[in-house]
């Protein structure tokens, strides 16, 4: 399948009889208009453009302020320094826009040439190639040149499979030098894949767990099996290993008959079959007399109170978090923290926080609900800004990204990825300037997709192009 046709523009790809081009004066190295096949420019007449790697880029402004600082008539004079570029000393030189050199531009410049997918380099004294530094994400260093690492690494130290530092999307590095999937034993006896890192890792990092999983709820391993020990849960989700005798005391938690086990005062599974063993839906806090004594709830999460006894806990009302009457709104005292508490009359309601219309503000997520109307949190693809003198209320401004915050990052520093124009990222990657795609794994999990990419001598064909 052949490329679609575009020129590239500043990094995008672009037809070549849009207004980017014909302000770039992107034509022909003869001056002819290009035409709706062309795929690259052989001159930037227009003000402030220089040509470079076949396409033009605006002086003074990124991406072109990191190739070139200085331009006169669609040239650059002056090279960026940086570690992976370098200047062609020719003069004058026989071919145009080819006063910057990639590193790993291997094609010959004047006599003058880098080395393929150098990443760093150190620059020829005479005519030659560059003497490679480091290599880019997926080779190593093998003599002069830069050589692709054994499938399935992503980055390597040498040949093989035993030889990776970090794997490809889904892989997960097994003792410092191997990728696994991640999947069923693949990282080892005692071991769990860990997303945060992409690495195996010891279920010990949990003191006694023996059998752990990574868990994504809350952001690492949740143990499973503790040995000699007994796995208790937290009200967050997380793990620990303990003696149910000595460590199982805190309000909540309860102990099962015999010591058996700790349980949450809302764990209602774990023990099914025996009423002693049973703890009390949406209960937080809680006693258990002694074995045989069904636990009574003395605290209910937020949205519900406690019955008579203590045998139940009872919702108080749609998004209400704490009341003095089950079901009845019109003793919601406070909403949960999505929301916030309004009120007309004896009726009142709990409202989104960013419901305009009565009285929320728009992109809130989070708000007091006492008070007048203040908002401490904005949805992740809202940036928040202080409203006036208040340290405790914000205001929220649409940014980018979805309702998830499927933002980029700040960009990384350029030349520490591959130098490519990349025009075209899956969902899970973002674009950066003209160096490629970056991740956003913390966004996307588990980390997918690749970056269409050209690299070497079609370095400067477009991938996608802009409209």
């Amino acid at each position: 399948v052949n490329d679609p046709a575009g020129v590239s523009i500043d990094s995008l790809c672009r037809p070549s009889s849009s207004p980017q081009a014909i302000a770039a004066g992107c034509t022909g190295s003869d001056g002819a208009a290009l035409t709706d096949s062309s795929t690259a420019c052989g001159m930037c007449s227009g003000s402030g453009f220089f040509l470079f790697m076949g396409g033009c880029y605006k002086a003074g402004q990124e991406p072109g302020s990191s190739i070139c600082t200085a331009v006169s008539n669609g040239e650059c004079t002056t090279c960026a320094t940086a570690n992976w570029l370098f200047t062609n000393p020719t003069n004058p030189l026989t071919n145009p826009g080819t006063k910057c050199i990639l590193c790993s531009d291997a094609t010959s410049r004047d006599g003058y040439q880098g080395v393929a997918n150098c990443n760093t380099y150190q620059a020829p004294n005479s005519a030659g190639a560059a003497t490679c530094n480091t290599c880019q994400d997926g080779y190593y260093k093998d003599g002069d040149a830069c050589a692709p690492c054994t499938s399935p690494c992503a980055t390597c130290s040498g040949t093989g499979q035993n030889a990776c530092t970090s794997c490809p999307e889904g892989k997960y590095l097994k003792d410092g030098n191997t990728c696994v999937d991640g999947t069923s034993n693949s990282c080892g006896a005692s071991n769990y894949a860990d997303k945060r890192t992409w690495t195996c890792k010891a279920c010990s990092e949990i003191a006694d767990c023996t059998t752990c999983t990574y868990n994504d709820i809350i952001g690492g391993p949740k143990c499973s099996d503790c040995g000699n020990k007994v796995v208790r849960t937290e009200l967050d989700g997380s793990t620990t290993c303990i003696t149910v005798a000595s460590d199982c005391t805190d309000e909540n938690h309860f102990k099962t008959d015999g010591n058996a086990a700790c349980l949450l005062c809302s764990d209602i599974t774990t023990g099914a079959g025996t009423a002693s063993n049973v703890g009390i839906a949406n209960c937080k806090t809680c006693q258990k007399a002694n074995d045989g004594a069904n636990p009574t709830c003395s605290a209910c999460q937020d949205g519900y109170i406690k019955n008579n006894d203590g045998s139940a806990c009872e919702s108080c009302g749609n998004n209400c978090a704490t009341c003095t009457t089950a079901s009845d709104m019109s003793t919601c005292n406070k909403c949960l923290p999505e929301y916030f508490l309004k009120s007309e009359g004896s009726n009142k309601e709990c409202v989104p926080c960013d419901n305009v219309e009565k009285g929320g503000r728009e992109g809130c997520s989070v708000c007091l609900n006492t008070g007048a109307f203040k908002c401490t949190k904005c949805k992740p693809n809202y940036r928040r800004q202080q409203n006036g003198d208040a340290s405790d209320d914000y205001t929220c401004t649409r940014t980018c990204g979805d309702s998830k915050g499927h933002c980029p990052p700040p960009p990384s520093h350029i030349g520490q990825s591959s130098l490519y124009i990349t025009t075209n990222c899956k969902p899970s990657r973002r674009r950066h300037s003209w160096t490629g795609c970056w991740g956003t794994r913390a966004l996307d999990t588990p980390r997918t997709g690749r970056c269409s990419t050209g690299g070497g001598l079609s370095w400067h064909r477009c991938r996608q192009v802009v409209d």
